[in-house]
C-alpha cells in the first residue's frame, strides 16, 4: 500500500485514474489499472486530502515511479506522515491512544453511536457510558511550549502550583507552524486553563493550552 497525501493529490491521481474524481471522503472502492485491479481510499492520517492505494505486490514500484514523474510528487516516509497526523491532531496507537485510555477523554466521542453506549453492548461499554455522559476524568489537549524545545513523549505536566496534572503522549517540532508542539493528557479541571508546565529535561516551561488541532484538516468535502 502507498499512501498518495496533499491538496493536489486528486488531480494527480486523475491522470493515471480517472474514475476517481469526486469519490467521498473516508470511501473506498475497487480500480482497474492496466491489466489489473487495485483498492483505493479516500483517507489518510496526515489531515489532508488523499489516497490510500493498495497494489499487488509484483506492480506497485513501477506505478509508484508512474507517480513520481508528475514533479508535484516527492517520496517521503513515516517520520514526515508523523509530523503531519501531529499537526491535525490526529491519535496514534500506542501513543495517544491505547488499551489504558478510552474515546470519550481522547476526543473521539464522535466515533461511537449513541444506541451502541445505551445498549453498552461491547468491551468496556458500561465505563465508556459513565464517561459518556459524565464527562472524561482527563482531556487530550494540545500545548506549545514557550521556546525551541519540543515536549516529546513521557514529559510531565504540571500546574502553576507544581501540582503533576498529566502527561505528554505525542511531541515533536512542526514544519508548517515552525515551533515545537505537543498533544498529551490533563486532568479534565484543569482543562480550561490558559497555561501549564513542562518538564524539559529538568526545566519546567511554560506552554499555552490550546484545542486540537494545531494545523486546521484540509480534507475532501463535495460541494453542495
Amino acid at each position: 500500500m502507498i499512501a498518495l497525501q496533499g491538496p493536489k493529490s486528486e488531480k494527480i491521481l486523475l491522470d493515471l485514474i480517472p474514475e476517481i474524481k469526486g469519490m467521498e471522503f473516508m470511501s473506498s472502492s475497487w480500480f482497474r489499472y492496466k491489466n489489473y485491479e487495485i483498492l483505493i481510499s479516500r483517507c489518510g492520517y496526515t489531515g489532508e486530502d488523499g489516497f490510500e492505494i493498495s497494489i499487488p505486490n509484483k506492480h506497485v514500484v513501477i506505478f509508484t515511479e508512474k507517480l513520481l514523474e508528475n514533479n508535484d510528487v516527492k517520496l517521503a516516509g513515516l517520520g514526515a506522515r508523523d509530523s503531519l497526523r501531529l499537526e491535525a491532531g490526529l491519535c496514534l496507537y500506542g501513543h495517544d491512544i491505547d488499551i489504558e485510555k478510552n474515546p470519550i477523554e481522547a476526543g473521539l466521542k464522535w466515533s461511537i453511536c449513541k444506541d451502541r453506549v445505551d445498549k453498552q453492548d461491547f468491551i468496556g461499554g458500561q465505563a465508556i457510558s459513565d464517561e459518556y455522559k459524565k464527562g472524561p476524568q482527563k482531556n487530550l489537549l494540545g500545548f506549545l511550549p514557550k521556546g525551541r524545545a519540543p515536549a516529546r513523549e513521557g514529559t510531565l505536566i504540571y500546574d502553576i502550583s507544581n501540582k503533576l496534572i498529566g502527561e505528554v503522549t505525542s511531541g515533536g517540532f512542526s514544519p508548517s507552524l515552525g515551533v515545537p508542539i505537543s498533544m498529551g493528557y490533563i486532568i479534565s479541571s484543569f482543562s480550561n486553563e490558559k497555561e501549564v508546565y513542562l518538564d524539559i529535561r529538568g526545566k519546567k516551561i511554560p506552554a499555552d493550552i490550546i484545542k486540537l488541532p494545531f494545523v486546521p484538516h484540509n480534507y475532501f468535502k463535495r460541494k453542495k
